[in-house]
């Protein structure tokens, strides 16, 4: 009798735009694991019930992304570092006694993405990160323990990004400034959207003096065609614009690792998407 694969999941909303199935089937096939891997759209008020539910169903576990990563920390009983730093969680463990363990793979994604797949030093570098949601508080630790000499934190509200700057300034220079303050603040090293615009296809009304030509600019959303964010980059002129793909792989290279105790090769699965992407 052959056994059934092992299931997991994406939950978020929207979600059919989600790569996730794709690089959890390619690292998968690393090892030879028998994977189930979903993507599942969650009405926005029942993500615990959508949790509850896959459970029930024999799930091993789920990521999670926008707007259910600050849900799937109070969910858990168990919670890692960087899930509690950030009060935000995007990896889910379903336990056998049916309780959940809570990580944070976010940041370290994003910095590995840039420091070992774009080979950017980050030491030293100064960082504004425009949006205060659960991503963001969730790549403000690794960014500080990757070397960055400051991070500042833009918001369209000032107490959200306040008291993400309170919370983190013990580690290390952290500020808050609202929008409606950025025409007059310096050009930084690195340009972080941490924003939903790219999702909503909103227009950024970001000033041009916050850049230079050497800027680096990240958007935490990745998109089929250039963001929103990485378009008004690179009208810029920016040395470095990307979206947030390298981070999605990364990222999930790091869950796959908790779920399966087996690190996949993550550079092989960024040429495998890049290719379903051009094709």
């Amino acid at each position: 009798m052959m056994s059934e694969p092992l299931k997991f999941a994406v939950i978020g909303n929207p979600i059919s735009h989600s790569l996730s199935p794709q690089i959890h089937q390619h690292f998968a096939q690393q090892f030879d694991i028998d994977l189930s891997y979903e993507a599942i759209e969650a009405p926005e008020e029942r993500f615990a019930e959508t949790i509850e539910q896959l459970q029930q169903k024999g799930y091993h576990g789920v990521n999670v992304t926008v707007p259910f990563k600050l849900q799937a920390f109070d969910l858990a009983s168990f919670k890692d570092s960087y899930s509690q730093l950030a009060n935000a969680s995007n990896t889910l463990v379903f336990n056998q006694d049916n309780t959940i363990a809570a990580h944070n793979t976010d940041g370290q994604g994003l910095v590995k993405d840039l420091s070992e797949t774009k080979k950017i030093n980050l030491k030293d570098k100064t960082v504004l990160i425009l949006g205060a949601g659960g991503a963001v508080q969730g790549i403000i630790k690794p960014l500080l323990d990757a070397g960055v000499s400051s991070i500042t934190i833009s918001n369209r509200t000032y107490s959200k990004a306040h008291a993400i700057a309170k919370k983190f300034s013990s580690y290390a220079e952290v500020f808050a400034i609202q929008q409606a303050l950025m025409p007059y603040t310096p050009s930084f090293d690195m340009l972080i959207n941490g924003t939903s615009a790219s999702i909503s296809g909103e227009t950024l009304d970001i000033p041009s003096n916050l850049v230079t030509k050497n800027t680096i600019c990240y958007d935490l959303m990745y998109s089929k065609t250039d963001t929103a964010f990485v378009s008004w980059a690179k009208e810029q002129k920016v040395a470095y614009a990307y979206d947030g793909l390298g981070m999605l792989i990364e990222q999930a290279a790091l869950a796959f690792s908790i779920w399966h105790d087996q690190k996949p090769n993550s550079i092989s699965t960024h040429k495998h998407i890049a290719t379903l992407l051009n094709s």
